[in-house]
C-alpha cells in the first residue's frame, strides 16, 4: 500500500516517548473481505470493561536474536494505570500498561508500533485497538508490564486530522458511563451556573 501522507503527533516526545503515535493516510483504500476487516477504535474509560487482550508483532522472542518472519501473538492482561505507575518509571496518562503478572508474556524489541487489541465484555464479536506497542523495562519480566500508547486519548486528534485530510474517521463511544465532558459541555455548564439565582 502506498502512503499519501504521514502525520506525526505534534507533541511527540522522543525522550519520554509521550504522544508516541502517528497516522499514515493511504493513497487507496484496502481491499476488505470476510477475513480482512478494519480494527475499531473506542473510548476507554474503564479497563475492567475489556477482556481477551492480545498483542501481535514480528519482534524478538529470545534476547539478542533477530526478529522473526512469522507473526507472533500473545494473550496479556490490562493493568490499571495507578498500579503500573508504581512499577514503571515516567508513565504519563497517555500510556496504557499490559502484561502478565507471572512474566514471560510481552511485546519486545521489533514489536514497536504493533497493536494491542481487546474485546468489550458486552460485545465479544468485535475487536478494538486499545494500544500501540511503545516501550518497556526489558521484556516479559515478572510484575513489569509493557507500556503502550493509549489510543483512546487520541480519538479527537484522529477525527480532526483525518477530516482535515479529506479521509474522515469517526470513533465509537465507550459502552460505559463516562464523566468526561467536551470543552463545549463544560462551557455550557459554567454558563448555566452563572445564570442560577444566588438565593
Amino acid at each position: 500500500m502506498k502512503v499519501d501522507k504521514s502525520i506525526i503527533h505534534p507533541y511527540f516526545d522522543s525522550w519520554f516517548l509521550d504522544n508516541d503515535i502517528a497516522l499514515l493516510l493511504l493513497k487507496s483504500p484496502f481491499k476488505l473481505g470476510v477475513k480482512e476487516v478494519p480494527i475499531c477504535l473506542s473510548e476507554v474509560n474503564d479497563i475492567q470493561k475489556w477482556r481477551n487482550c492480545w498483542v501481535t508483532g514480528w519482534g524478538i522472542t529470545i534476547p539478542m536474536q533477530d526478529t522473526t518472519s512469522r507473526l507472533q501473538k500473545v494473550n496479556i492482561k490490562l493493568v490499571k494505570w495507578e498500579t503500573c505507575s508504581h512499577k514503571v518509571p515516567i508513565l504519563t496518562r497517555n500510556m496504557l500498561c499490559a502484561g502478565s503478572p507471572q512474566g514471560g508474556k510481552d511485546a519486545c524489541q521489533g514489536d514497536s508500533g504493533s497493536p494491542l487489541v481487546c474485546q468489550k465484555n458486552n460485545h465479544q464479536s468485535i475487536w478494538y485497538q486499545l494500544g500501540i506497542v511503545s516501550w518497556g523495562v526489558g521484556c516479559g519480566r515478572k510484575k513489569l508490564p509493557g507500556v503502550y500508547t493509549k489510543v483512546s486519548n487520541y480519538l479527537s486528534w484522529i477525527d480532526t486530522e483525518t477530516a482535515m485530510s479529506g479521509k474522515p474517521y469517526v470513533h465509537e463511544p465507550d459502552s460505559g458511563y463516562s464523566l468526561l465532558l467536551s470543552p463545549w459541555a463544560i462551557l455550557l455548564l459554567y454558563f448555566v451556573i452563572l445564570l442560577l439565582p444566588c438565593d
